[in-house]
């Protein structure tokens, strides 16, 4: 969940009792009295961190989970959450998931990736962006977890997360 201003953004996903169905991303400009979705639904896919620089940039982070997970994506906006656009990290459909993401201004990212024990080769990746998430350099892999030269900020706000209650469902 993130705020902005009266806008309200929840970015998650809808599941049966045994796998991930779809994406889902709602939009609230009035504070949660009215809510439509922002974002088509992804197919077999998840969304998980929503960062935003400023009230205009924002970036949710997400990826495909069906085999394994793979093809991690951004979710972008450059007008406040209003339109969002879905920007793959890759282009190649290579395994992953992104472990942790931030953006020091609406250009200057980074991204901490995991590509799993099936991964030939590093299992993880750091990687840096000049360009707002528009495209991404490797600046670092190693079998073991990196930590980054440059930090994350610290949140601006707390992480909420929602489940059905598991009695009533």
């Amino acid at each position: 969940v993130e705020a902005l201003g009266n806008q309200l953004i929840v970015a998650g996903n809808l599941h049966s009792s045994s796998a991930t169905l779809y994406t889902v991303l709602l939009s609230s400009p009035d504070g949660g009295k009215t809510w439509s979705e922002a974002f088509e639904r992804v197919r077999h896919a998840a969304l998980d961190q929503i960062r935003f620089y400023g009230f205009q940039n924002g970036w949710i982070s997400g990826q495909a989970l069906v085999p394994i997970p793979s093809d991690p994506f951004f979710l972008v906006t450059r007008d406040g959450g209003k339109t969002w656009r879905r920007k793959p990290l890759h282009d190649d459909g290579r395994p992953g998931t992104i472990l942790q993401f931030w953006f020091d201004s609406a250009k200057d990212g980074a991204v901490l990736l995991d590509r799993g024990q099936s991964s030939d080769g590093n299992r993880y990746e750091y990687y840096e962006s000049p360009t707002g998430g528009e495209s991404w350099m490797v600046r670092e892999t190693s079998d073991r977890p990196i930590r980054p030269k440059r930090l994350p900020p610290p949140p601006e706000s707390s992480v909420v997360r929602v489940r059905a209650d598991e009695r009533s469902k």
